[in-house]
């Protein structure tokens, strides 16, 4: 299956999905149309961290990974704040 905005299905219809954002320059996310509405996934560097978003619509699960985070299932809208220290390399994976 592919990957999208760090969404990518595991279950028919979308009822689940898997969330491993990949941090690559200063911003990403993606909009994914679904049979049960938009999967929105977002992120943003900032200073010390990166900001990041997802927003589920009623009917789907996901399993979200994200460093630094001990991995979980969620539903419905979340956000998290991530110190850079635990992403990847301080120039933003540029060189």
């Amino acid at each position: 299956m592919q990957i999208i905005g760090g969404v990518r299905q595991t279950a028919p219809v979308w009822k689940e999905v898997s969330f491993t954002p990949v941090f690559i320059g200063n911003n990403g996310g993606a909009t994914i149309p679904t049979p049960h509405g938009d999967i929105k996934s977002a992120w943003q560097r900032e200073d010390t961290t990166i900001k990041v978003a997802l927003k589920l619509p009623p009917g789907i699960s996901a399993k979200v990974n994200l460093p630094g985070i001990r991995s979980r299932r969620i539903s419905g809208d979340q956000e998290w704040t991530i110190p850079i220290s635990e992403t990847d390399p301080p120039d933003g994976g540029k060189t």
